[in-house]
């Protein structure tokens, strides 16, 4: 070095890329595809909410050994171009993925994404974008609204507070009141989505349709989940495959 040089150490700096290190290792030890997504992830996101990355990672490292396919196969799709976007996608919400549940969904999305060749990467990657402006309440209403839900009996004792939220009973404590004001408003974000749509009443001939007095919109009777809707519980596993 010359005597004119000065050589500055930035200590944050240095510990970001020690912990990118110590994740990109242990990333490295994943068994099914762990070498490969350090690599993917080390260029990526460096130093981004590591401990969530890396936890999403191991969640994507399982599905993909539950995919059937050997690693060769798994690693050319894996390093396709349109893969690496939806890749880069998903990595980035994972710092923000606070629930285990939204890391499922998150990898279960690029899981699926390798497994579908009926739609295009840019198609795909409509799913993260959706995924990236609903909550989990709001993914866990849209689920509500499925066929499969009314038998799900788990799901339903689980949910159980929110799904009674939205009805229309008196007596309802001031609380389940102030979730049944909120479940709306998520209700109506789902629908502004296209992922759930109103029903409406057909007015008898020579009447008019009853409008909402809160609103002054034509008053819905109920709401039915849409093709895609189910397509993105499809995407999410919520859904089986076969039920789009």
């Amino acid at each position: 070095m010359k005597n004119d040089e000065i050589t500055v150490y930035d200590t944050e700096e240095q510990s970001v890329d020690t912990l990118t290190g110590y994740v990109k290792g242990g990333i490295g030890a994943i068994p099914i595809a762990g070498p490969i997504l350090a690599e993917m992830i080390g260029s990526l996101i460096p130093g981004q909410r590591m401990d969530r990355i890396s936890d999403f990672l191991k969640v994507l490292d399982r599905k993909l050994g539950e995919m059937g396919e050997d690693i060769n196969t798994l690693k050319s799709k894996m390093t396709d171009e349109g893969f690496l976007d939806l890749f880069s996608e998903a990595s980035w919400q994972s710092t923000k993925a606070t629930s285990n549940e939204r890391k499922e969904y998150l990898a279960s999305i690029l899981i699926n994404g390798l497994d579908d060749d009926n739609l295009d990467e840019i198609q795909k990657n409509i799913f993260l974008n959706i995924m990236n402006e609903l909550n989990d309440i709001e993914v866990l209403i849209l689920y509500s609204h499925t066929d499969e839900a009314r038998y799900d009996d788990e799901f339903n004792k689980k949910h159980e507070e929110l799904l009674m939220s939205h009805t229309e009973e008196l007596g309802l404590s001031s609380e389940l009141i102030d979730q049944s004001i909120l479940f709306d408003t998520y209700r109506d974000k789902l629908v502004r989505f296209n992922l759930l749509q109103r029903n409406f009443k057909k007015p008898r001939k020579g009447e008019l349709p009853e409008f909402d007095e809160e609103t002054g919109m034509i008053k819905a009777i109920g709401h039915t989940i849409t093709p895609l809707g189910r397509l993105l519980l499809r995407y999410i596993d919520l859904l089986e495959k076969d039920n789009i």
